[in-house]
C-alpha cells in the first residue's frame, strides 16, 4: 500500500527512525503495516512525537481529508513505544526496537474488521523483543469497543491474529477513566468460560457473547456504571433469554449471524491441542506515563507536531 502523501511526509519531517534510532527497516515495516488498517485509503494524517513520551511515536490516520464531514468514516490511533537501552546498560536487547503497539480503531463498517490485513505487522509482532500488540477502548458502546469485539470474536474463532494470541502478545485494553482493569490476555481469551449460572439459571455463551463478557470490567467505579460489569451483562442475559428479547438488545452490537451461533465447544479443540504456550505478558505500556495519559493525550491530536 502506497503511503498517503501527507502521512509519507508527516512521517519523513519527524523521522522516527533517525530520532530514535530505530533501524529503517523496522520503522518501514510498522508504518506501512499501520496503514494498511485503514480499510479506505487514509485521507489524511499525522505522525508525531511528545515530549511527555519521549520513546513513544504516534500515528493518526483518517479517511477523511481535510474539512470533510462524513457520518461513518474509518480512523486509526496508533502509539508505537520503541525501547531505546540507557546508556552503559550491559544486559538486555543491544539494539533500539519496537516494544509495543497499541491501537485504537474506529470503522464506518465494524465488518471490515474480518478482512483486515494484519501480515505486514507479523514480522514486527515476532520479534522476541516485541512486549505486545494491544486493542484499546474507551468503555462501552463507542466505535473501538465495536472494534475490540469484533476482532476478539475473530480471535475465539482462531480466525485472525491467531500468531499473536499464540506468542501471549495480544491484548485488550478498557481506558475507562478512573477505572484500573487488567487486559484481557492469552490466558483469559484460551480459559474463557462459556457457561455461566446465575441464581440457579445456567446459560451458554456464544462467541459474540463471550467477547463482550471478556471485555467488560468486573467492577465499577460509580454506582451510575453498574450496568457495564461482567455480572450485570450475565444478569441481563438471563433475563433476556427468558423473555425472548435477542442478545443484540443486550449489548446493544449486531454482529454477524455466524457470530451469533458460533458452537462453541469446537473452539475448546484449539487449547487442547496446543496445550500451554508462552507466558502471558504481564507488563503495561512504557515511555514514563500511565496507559490513561498515553492514549488520551493522543486523542485530538491532527498537526504533524514534533
Amino acid at each position: 500500500m502506497v503511503a498517503p502523501i501527507q502521512v509519507a511526509l508527516a512521517a519523513d519531517i519527524v523521522d522516527p527512525a533517525r530520532r530514535m534510532g530505530l533501524d529503517n527497516r523496522t520503522w518501514d515495516m510498522t508504518f506501512q503495516g499501520l496503514l494498511a488498517l485503514v480499510p479506505n485509503a487514509p485521507g489524511g494524517g499525522s505522525v508525531f512525537l511528545k515530549s511527555d513520551t519521549p520513546d513513544a511515536v504516534h500515528i493518526h490516520c483518517s479517511s477523511l481529508s481535510p474539512g470533510q464531514s462524513v457520518p461513518n468514516y474509518d480512523h486509526s490511533f496508533a502509539e508505537i513505544c520503541v525501547f531505546r537501552p540507557s546508556a552503559g546498560q550491559d544486559a538486555g536487547p543491544p539494539l533500539v526496537h519496537v516494544e509495543s503497539i497499541d491501537l485504537d480503531l474506529q470503522l464506518g463498517d465494524v465488518e471490515a474488521v474480518d478482512t483486515l490485513p494484519w501480515g505486514g505487522l507479523q514480522p514486527v509482532v515476532d520479534s522476541p523483543h516485541m512486549r505486545c500488540l494491544s486493542f484499546s477502548h474507551y468503555g462501552l458502546g463507542g466505535a473501538n469497543f465495536e472494534v475490540s469485539k469484533r476482532m476478539l470474536c475473530s480471535v475465539l474463532r482462531r480466525s485472525q491474529l491467531t500468531w499473536a494470541l499464540e506468542s501471549g502478545k495480544l491484548q485488550f485494553k478498557n481506558y475507562c477513566p478512573g477505572l484500573t482493569e487488567n487486559p484481557v490476555t492469552r490466558a483469559d481469551i484460551l480459559s474463557v468460560t462459556t457457561e455461566h449460572t446465575i441464581d440457579g439459571t445456567t446459560i451458554a455463551l456464544d462467541i459474540a457473547e463471550q467477547a463482550e463478557w471478556l471485555l467488560r470490567p468486573v467492577h465499577s467505579r460509580f454506582k451510575a456504571d453498574a450496568d457495564t460489569t461482567k455480572e450485570h451483562y450475565l444478569r441481563k442475559l438471563v433475563t433476556n433469554r427468558t423473555s425472548g428479547v435477542s442478545t443484540d438488545a443486550v449489548s446493544g452490537t449486531a454482529l454477524s449471524t455466524a457470530d451469533s451461533v458460533q458452537d462453541t465447544a469446537v473452539e475448546q479443540i484449539w487449547e487442547a491441542a496446543e496445550g500451554d504456550g508462552p507466558g502471558d505478558e504481564q507488563g503495561e505500556e512504557t515511555g514514563g506515563v500511565s496507559d490513561e495519559e498515553s492514549i488520551h493525550g493522543r486523542r485530538h491530536r491532527t498537526g504533524m507536531g514534533i
